[in-house]
Order: C-alpha cells, then structure tokens, then sequence
C-alpha cells in the first residue's frame, strides 16, 4: 500500500523513525530501510510506484538518484545547505525546496562556542591527564603560553548566516576582537569588523581562533587553505560549516608547521564519505561525526516546519512554505 498526502502522493523520506517520533504522520511517510552510495534506495514498501512520488525529505540522496522520481515536486533538506542539488537539476525540474535552516542553529552554536572555550585552556590540560595519565601540576609548564583566557581571544568567524549572527551576537561583549567575513548585511558591535569574502587573508591576521560555519558554492570551496594557515601563528581552527571548504590536507599541513595549535572538526569527510585515518590519529585534532547540530530540539524543530510545509503542500501554497529555498525551480532572492 504506497503512502499518500492529500490525493494519490507517494512521500520518501531517510528519516523515516525520526519523524514518526514528533507526530508526522505515519500514512504519509514511506521509509528508505537502507541506502548505498550510488546503488539507489531500498525500501521497507516494496510496492511503491516510482512515477508517484512527488515529496522527499531527508539528506541523503544526489541528484542523480532523485532524477528516478521523474514527477518528484517537493524537497525538504534536514540540514540548511542544500548543494548536493544544482540549479540546472532544480529548474529543470520545476522543484521547490525547503531546508532545515534554524532547526539547530542554537546546537551549532553551542558546539562552537564549546570548542572555542575547550581550546583555550582544558583542551591541553585534559590531553595531557588523560593520554599521559600525568597528574603533576609542573608537568605543565610547557603549556603555560597557549593557555588564555577569553578576554585574549583574537576570533575570525567564517559566515555570516544564522549561526554566523548568533556567534557574534553572543561572543562580542565576551572576548577581545571578531572579524567577521561575509557577503551579506552588517550589524555595528564594538569590537567586530565585517570583510568581503576576497579579503579573508586580512581578516585572519593576528587571529587565535577561525570558526568556520561558511556555505557551500564554487566562491568558498576550498578557502580555506595551506595559503591563508601559513600567516597564522598557531591559532586554533573549528569548523562547523561545510567539509569542502576547507582542504583536508592543509589542514594536517598547517598543524605540523604549528600554524594551527589545533583543530575541532565536525565535517571532515572525504569526497567518498571516509575518514581520513590521519585526522583520527592526530591528537591535536577533536573530531564529532557531523551531530554538532544535535540537540533535543532538533527533530521537534524540523518536524514543525514539516508539518506545516505538507498542508501548504496539500493546498498547493508552495510559495507560502517555511525555509523556502526554490519555488517552483525559480531560485528566491535573485
């Protein structure tokens, strides 16, 4: 029996158990029970009809495997980038998308600001206690200049997006300067200056920490790179962006020439999805497997907006959805 919104609509969804949990309801949902890279989907309903599905909401699949639902009209993207579809593959296929942009703004930040106090002084302190089980105080004297306080924090934050506001909001009365790079509207803080993406050299200079919460587009691949860690003075590097916005191998690079003291990653896959085994083995390096997002309220969040979304659906309001990204192909803000 395939699921249905409204009239005859079959909806897929990777996140199948999560949304059945915060009250989707479970007539509409038909589950992927595995997926495996390239070789497409498997579903828990084997009955579905392909030409029946109009709805997605998940993470996982390309473009490619979405292009096998050739009257596929609506998709939802847990997370807020959205760059595993091209424009040409949405306008061509008249899609509208939404996103999960502020489902775990709050998560993300969380995690940043965590990480940025951890570096400053507990990093070292619990690497040391706990990989050198040395509990003799004089043991750390060699770390005594890296350890600072957050009146010292020098701070660049990569993105100016929901988090990258947040981030800024909540550290700028705390520590001793931001620069902030973006390409959108500024807001006036004290201690915080705002530079255009093509002047992110400038804006690291004199940097002890970058958080890195940029999107994804061809402007920002790769940015941050061996050129731009080689002018910092082991700084410390967290990144809660995008994996492909920074370059794996400079990273390790920038640590073994001390221009980073270290590094907190919550992205940092290989184009295949694998762990580089050189991050797992460098103790210098935090790593969490892309869940700096998580919190309680995370699915309660996406679910809302879900919810919401398919009775604009069923309406066919699709310009009236929440976290609209493309209606109808046509991009918003163009």
């Amino acid at each position: 029996m395939v699921s249905s919104i409204g009239g005859n609509v079959l909806v897929i969804s990777d996140w199948n158990k999560d949304l059945k949990a915060y009250s989707i309801p479970k007539d509409i949902i038909l589950s992927i029970e595995t997926f495996t890279g390239t070789k497409g989907f498997k579903f828990v309903d084997e009955t579905y009809e392909k030409n029946k599905v109009t709805c997605y909401f998940g993470n996982i699949p390309n473009q490619g495997l979405l292009s096998e639902f050739k009257n596929l009209k609506w998709v939802h993207f847990g997370s807020i980038g959205i760059d595993k579809l091209s424009h040409e593959f949405i306008s061509n296929n008249s899609l509208t998308v939404t996103n999960g942009a502020k489902t775990n703004n709050s998560g993300v930040t969380t995690y940043c600001i965590g990480e940025l106090f951890r570096s400053c002084k507990s990093g070292f302190i619990s690497r040391v206690c706990n990989d050198e089980k040395e509990l003799n105080r004089n043991h750390y004297d060699k770390f005594y200049d890296f350890m600072i306080d957050y009146t010292d924090i020098n701070l660049c934050i990569l993105g100016y997006g929901d988090i990258g506001k947040e981030l800024t909001k909540i550290l700028s009365p705390i520590v001793n300067k931001i620069n902030v790079v973006t390409r959108t509207k500024r807001n006036k803080y004290e201690n915080v200056d705002f530079y255009e993406i093509n002047k992110i050299q400038d804006a690291t200079k004199d940097i002890t920490h970058i958080i890195n919460v940029l999107p994804l587009h061809e402007e920002t691949k790769g940015i941050i790179n061996y050129k731009l860690f080689q002018d910092l003075d082991n700084a410390y590097y967290i990144c809660a962006g995008r994996a492909e916005t920074h370059v794996n191998k400079d990273v390790l690079d920038a640590l073994n020439n001390k221009f980073l003291r270290g590094a907190s990653l919550d992205v940092y896959g290989l184009p295949n999805g694998e762990i580089q085994q050189d991050f797992i083995d460098n103790k210098q390096i935090h790593l969490s497997p892309h869940i700096s997002g998580w919190t309680k309220n995370f699915w309660p969040n996406q679910s809302e907006i879900i919810l919401y979304n398919i009775n604009m659906y069923k309406e066919n309001n699709f310009n009236k959805m929440k976290n609209l990204v493309y209606c109808e192909g046509s991009k918003l803000n163009e």
